[in-house]
């Protein structure tokens, strides 16, 4: 008897259970975000306005997370319309079909062309860019996004997976953060937040998290049953510290798996289950918590921090080696719509992250120019591509604004992570990526 894997049923051309999960997930994103969106109204006009002046949530500090969230959500929307109407387009063009059609037309056609349509297993792929069996990509050409074959973009296909490894890093640093930050500031319906950043980057979900904590007093801790804060130091025992390092190692392994397993069978089995890990914080630190001990944050830093060392050792090698070109490799972000949906985000990401680090308010300066510097660093290079700047000014600019405002960030992840307690765990985790294929190639 054979084996099930989730691929047998998500195939075209009767991608049945392919297209649910797609709809299901657009449909949870939008419900997710409604639903936090509802909680942080409530929570800013019921508990907000009874907070001594002292512990107020700055108006600014709100305007700014208030407005990134809106940012986040809207390029989040616009790069995935992007990625379904490239497939349209694709999809209609190997089928003969005009683009435009009658409405009484709309609902045949549209089902027809998602269940023909590999379009949560398209979207997968290229968010992992290109294993050793090649598939189907797009590119960008006059007129929109054309299907090609992903042997013709190898080294692409390298480029863009470097960028998914570190966004897909920061959402699980992210994650680790946030848990621990919720349950020590009581925050509530954090399971939301944790479903939420599984289905959208982490970028969006981090915001309102931000907000979140803006409007909770500073000194907030919900207690538990033994009337013990759950914000307060716990101790570490060994079984935390196993978990902790099992949980970022197998998460790793199984990101670097993806790249190398897409004509394999068990690609989406093996990618939902890297979507799940992502919500491994949340459940740790409810057991963590339940059990009177604290997860430890440390292995987790030291595991993600080795990995963006190592992912930034390849990107020297794709460049210094291989002779790749900078600003192609840069450009690789936005190489197709998937790679657009977390390139995007990148920036942002890394720059919060070391002022997070370092602070319980997401309010800090570090915070605050890390936040900044993506932003300037996202319209730069992504908002003025098709104005008078030409690529190579366009990118000394960009790494210009981004060395200058995120400079004190950088220094405070970099002091953190080479500290006495990583020695051994940091380099052992940065040789992971080099093992990969695509960096042996």
């Amino acid at each position: 008897m054979s084996s099930f894997s989730l691929a047998d049923i998500s195939n075209p051309p009767h991608n049945y259970t392919g297209t649910l999960l797609f709809i299901a997930y657009i449909v949870a994103a939008l419900e997710l975000s409604q639903h936090l969106t509802t909680r942080l109204l409530f929570l800013h006009e019921s508990r907000t306005s009874r907070l001594p002046a002292s512990q107020r949530p700055s108006p600014a500090h709100l305007l700014l997370f208030s407005s990134l969230a809106a940012l986040s959500f809207a390029v989040l929307s616009f790069h995935m319309l992007s990625f379904l109407l490239a497939s349209y387009s694709a999809w209609c063009v190997a089928n003969g079909f005009p683009r435009v059609f009658a409405m009484r037309e709309l609902m045949p056609r549209l089902w027809s062309w998602m269940t023909e349509s590999a379009l949560f297993t398209t979207f997968a792929r290229d968010l992992v860019g290109v294993g050793a069996g090649g598939t189907a990509g797009w590119r960008e050409e006059e007129g929109g996004w054309v299907e090609v074959r992903r042997e013709q973009e190898q080294e692409r296909g390298q480029q863009v997976w470097v960028w998914t490894g570190m966004v897909v890093a920061g959402m699980m640093v992210g994650g680790q953060w946030m848990a621990r930050k919720g349950r020590g500031r009581g925050v509530s319906h954090l399971w939301a937040y944790f479903a939420l950043g599984q289905i959208l980057p982490m970028s969006f979900t981090l915001n309102l998290f931000f907000i979140t904590l803006l409007c909770l007093p500073k000194t907030e801790a919900r207690k538990t049953e033994k009337g013990r804060e759950t914000g307060s130091a716990g101790s570490s025992s060994p079984s935390a510290m196993l978990g902790a390092y099992g949980i970022g190692g197998l998460f790793m392994v199984v990101l670097y798996s993806l790249s190398n397993l897409q004509a394999s069978r068990w690609f989406m089995d093996l990618f939902l289950f890297m979507r799940l890990l992502l919500f491994a914080p949340y459940l740790i630190h409810s057991v963590a918590g339940n059990g009177g001990w604290e997860f430890p944050l440390d292995p987790v830093w030291e595991l993600m921090g080795g990995v963006f060392l190592g992912l930034w050792v390849v990107v020297l090698k794709l460049v210094l080696v291989d002779g790749q070109n900078v600003v192609e490799l840069v450009a690789a972000a936005r190489s197709n719509p998937a790679a657009r949906f977390l390139g995007f985000f990148f920036w942002p990401e890394a720059d919060a992250a070391p002022g997070l680090l370092d602070s319980d308010d997401p309010a800090d300066e570090d915070a605050f120019f890390g936040l900044l510097s993506g932003l300037i660093v996202v319209f730069c290079g992504f908002g003025l591509e098709r104005f008078w700047f030409c690529r190579a000014r366009r990118l000394s600019s960009v790494l210009w604004i981004e060395a200058t405002l995120s400079g004190r960030s950088s220094v405070a992840l970099l002091g953190r992570w080479i500290g006495p307690s990583n020695y051994c765990a940091a380099p052992i985790a940065s040789l992971i990526p080099l093992l990969h294929p695509l960096s042996l190639q």
